[in-house]
């Protein structure tokens, strides 16, 4: 039969099927990996993170709120704190430890660096001396400041209808705080000299010690090596004269990190006498910095969890198909695993296995400050609403003007300006002493309010973070 070039079926046909079925199998491939990956529970759990990046930016405002006053006057303590004399008997006492430290190594016949307390006792002097300016300059703002009241008080009739104080006067009125603030520099700036002289004979302490770390380190390295010659005679079946030798090598070893030990013990306990000393000095200071770093660690705290619970471009990449391999979010299955709770399959006991926090994120989150109280207590739907009676305060609130002369609570002819609505804001915070928030937790137009102040008329009727304002 002669060659031909005919076909069962046509290659024309053929292609067109071929390519119309890989398009359906290319497009049911990526339907099934979308199918496949966007699972329901993922919906449930980003509306939940959402809702917890809002509660968690309404408590950090909150926080923000109210630290802001006391980590300012923390500041100012702390700044104060840092400027007050010290006592010349605990320079004296410095001085002894180093001195007992000396005597201790001379009579042990270690020869080791000598510091003089030349540069200490001349920075303690710089110190005294303005830290002594320092405690005038607020003494001499505080006599000032209680004339200018006596002043204001007698001529408050002959100014009343004057106009806007004069730039001069406004000036003077700042030259005591501008006198204080140079001579409270100047004392910080001493009291640094004065803990860098007293470093050096930290620094000092520091170094012997970690020589004489080394120092052993290297001894029971010479000992270890000794003792596996030791161990190769002994084996070899070497005569006891030369194993008597070697064991002579070892105890010399024995002894001098014994000797060693003992060195570090001593130069250890110098070291911490000398910091026992410097942070008594300081003491105050360091409560103080211990108050706000816990502030601080605080905010910084609710500032990381809010990143956590925000969705970025980032994140959304890593959470996509193939690439979720490289997510390490907080959106994934949230499984518990009861080896004790078991299921039977045919004879064979199974434990459990308990994914309904997946969905259920809040189930068992508890209130802040709370170990028990839900965060989420469940309300029926007739006490949802209520009606609540604000007190109205004594006097209407006065209105702020700003730079240009226009009032804080007024507004344009396109709507409320962004002055009058600062203005707004800052007017319910301070009379009523709750804050609105941008956005609702839900639905995104609610009123609702993002913060309320302890003590204030709007906490006195209950109301809460996260409480919608209906009208």
């Amino acid at each position: 039969m002669p060659a031909t070039e005919q076909t069962w079926r046509s290659m024309k046909v053929l292609h067109v099927v071929f390519g119309v079925s890989a398009l359906v199998m290319t497009f049911a491939t990526f339907w099934l990996m979308a199918k496949d990956h966007n699972r329901e529970w993922k919906d449930w759990q980003l509306a939940d993170r959402k809702k917890e990046a809002w509660m968690l930016a309404a408590r950090r405002d909150a926080k923000t709120d109210q630290y802001a006053g006391l980590m300012a006057q923390l500041q100012r303590d702390l700044r104060a704190a840092r400027c007050l004399p010290i006592d010349k008997k605990q320079i004296e006492a410095f001085e002894s430890v180093v001195k007992n430290e000396n005597a201790r190594l001379k009579q042990a016949g270690v020869k080791t660096q000598q510091i003089g307390f030349g540069d200490l006792r001349k920075a303690y002097q710089a110190y005294q001396t303005a830290a002594l300016y320092a405690q005038e300059a607020v003494k001499a703002l505080a006599g000032q400041t209680e004339l200018r009241q006596t002043e204001a008080g007698h001529a408050s009739e002959d100014t009343a209808n004057q106009g806007a104080v004069e730039e001069d006067e406004i000036g003077r009125a700042r030259e005591p705080f501008g006198d204080l603030a140079a001579a409270q520099d100047n004392a910080l700036a001493a009291r640094t000299g004065l803990f860098d002289a007293m470093g050096k004979f930290l620094a000092e302490a520091r170094r012997r010690e970690k020589l004489l770390v080394d120092q052993k380190k290297f001894v029971n390295a010479d000992r270890t090596a000794a003792v596996s010659k030791l161990s190769l005679l002994v084996g070899s079946g070497a005569s006891q004269a030369e194993q008597d030798e070697v064991q002579r090598t070892i105890d010399q070893f024995d002894n001098r990190v014994s000797a060693l030990a003992e060195q570090i013990v001593h130069a250890t306990t110098y070291f911490g006498k000398l910091e026992a000393s410097q942070t008594e000095m300081d003491a105050e200071g360091k409560k103080l910095v211990k108050k706000l770093d816990a502030m601080q660690a605080e905010l910084s705290r609710l500032h990381e969890q809010i990143y956590l619970d925000t969705s970025n471009v980032g994140e959304w990449v890593t959470r996509l198909p193939i690439l979720d391999a490289l997510y390490n979010g907080n959106i994934k299955i949230d499984q518990i695993w009861l080896p004790d709770l078991t299921l039977n399959y045919n004879f064979s006991q199974v434990a459990r296995f308990d994914r309904c926090k997946t969905c259920h994120q809040a189930i068992s989150q508890t209130a802040p400050g709370t170990p028990t109280d839900p965060a989420y207590p469940a309300v029926s739907p007739s006490q949802r609403e209520i009606v609540i009676s604000l007190d109205t305060p004594e006097e209407p609130p006065a209105e702020e003007s700003t730079d240009a002369g226009s009032s804080r609570t007024g507004s344009s002819q396109n709507g409320p300006s962004r002055v009058g609505r600062e203005g707004d804001m800052e007017g319910l915070k301070r009379n009523y002493g709750f804050v609105l928030a941008d956005a609702g937790i839900i639905h995104y137009e609610d009123v609702t309010i993002a913060y309320v102040i302890p003590a204030s008329p709007a906490a006195r009727v209950g109301l809460e973070s996260g409480d919608v304002i209906l009208q």
